[in-house]
Parts: C-alpha cells; sequence; structure tokens
C-alpha cells in the first residue's frame, strides 16, 4: 500500500530535512493513512480526546483537545483540517 508523504518544515518555518533523515507519522483518516514527515518523534502515547466546541473559537489547527498526566491541555492537531488549510503539498509516497 502507497501511503503520501507531506513535509511539515515550511509550516514551521525550519529547513527540509534530506530525504534519509526524520521520521514518519501514519496518521488514518477515515479510510485513508497519510504520513507527515518530521524532525522526531518525542514520545506516543493513547488519549482520550474530547471537542473543544467553540472554546478556541475557530482555529484552523486544533478542534479538540486532551490532559495529560500532569493536568495540563494539550491540544490535537486535526490532521485533515492541517492538509486542507495549508495547501500543504505531498512530496513522496511511502510503501508500508
Amino acid at each position: 500500500m502507497l501511503i503520501p508523504v507531506y513535509d511539515m518544515s515550511h509550516v514551521f518555518g525550519v529547513e527540509p530535512l534530506p530525504a534519509d533523515e526524520g521520521a514518519l507519522v501514519i496518521v488514518r483518516m477515515q479510510d485513508e493513512q497519510i504520513a507527515f514527515k518530521v524532525h522526531e518523534v518525542n514520545y506516543q502515547q493513547d488519549v482520550v480526546i474530547k471537542s473543544l466546541g467553540s472554546l478556541l473559537g475557530v482555529h484552523p489547527l486544533f478542534t479538540s483537545a486532551t490532559i495529560d498526566g500532569n493536568g495540563a491541555i494539550v491540544p490535537i492537531v486535526d490532521f485533515a483540517k492541517l492538509v486542507n488549510s495549508l495547501n500543504i503539498k505531498q512530496t513522496h509516497s511511502v510503501e508500508i
């Protein structure tokens, strides 16, 4: 199965990584999977996600949040909105 890969470097204003560096974060959105190229993955965690409703108003990236073990609110990126609203370009595909 081929998965499209999106480079996030221009979104965060950093230099793109060479093709053989970094990590891929694979996200399932409904019936498809996509991958985001990132510099590194710090940790992975299973969380319960709660809608923010009107707390943040209309935000282009965050529509939900979770609470971490220390009680801090952690916004959750809405990857579908990220791809659509920021006009992120697919850089290549990977086979899994």
